[in-house]
């Protein structure tokens, strides 16, 4: 969050457009990495979770995660763990802010920098860089001789 208590502007709002954010593919071809093994005790994953891992790694975000997975198999098992009717008293907070952690919440978009772009930004050519700064300064700058009455 920025310092000012609110929330960074998205991109279309800011007036430095090419500083931090990330665009992210609507559909990003990520392969989807198996699961881990199911929780001790347990024979196999419940269907209702091997749905929720497919779909997980079809969203956008998936393009800015570790390949392997490895970082969302807690959120796996505490989506099982919910899933399978444990008590959840705290559960659902420690998924979603694993969500958080990894993207999948506009309140995480913003924090992280990320938009998700549309399907024509995808086939359109990449832009030219605009000048930097300093470029356009020393553009507006001029000599003055001191030397004239």
């Amino acid at each position: 969050m920025a310092s000012n208590g609110r929330y960074p502007k998205t991109q279309s709002r800011t007036r430095h457009r090419s500083l931090g954010w990330t665009v992210l593919a609507p559909d990003p071809g990520v392969p989807v990495p198996p699961l881990p093994s199911p929780p001790s005790g347990r024979g196999s994953w419940s269907p209702e979770t091997i749905a929720w891992w497919q779909g997980l790694w079809r969203a956008p975000q998936a393009q800015m995660w570790d390949p392997s997975g490895f970082t969302l198999e807690p959120a796996a098992r505490l989506h099982e763990a919910i899933v399978r009717g444990a008590p959840s008293k705290g559960l659902e907070a420690e998924l979603r802010q694993h969500y958080d952690r990894h993207g999948l919440s506009p309140k995480s978009l913003l924090q992280l920098r990320w938009t998700i772009g549309e399907p024509e930004d995808q086939e359109q050519a990449p832009r030219a860089p605009r000048p930097r700064k300093d470029a356009r300064r020393r553009r507006l700058l001029r000599a003055v001789d001191d030397r004239q009455p």
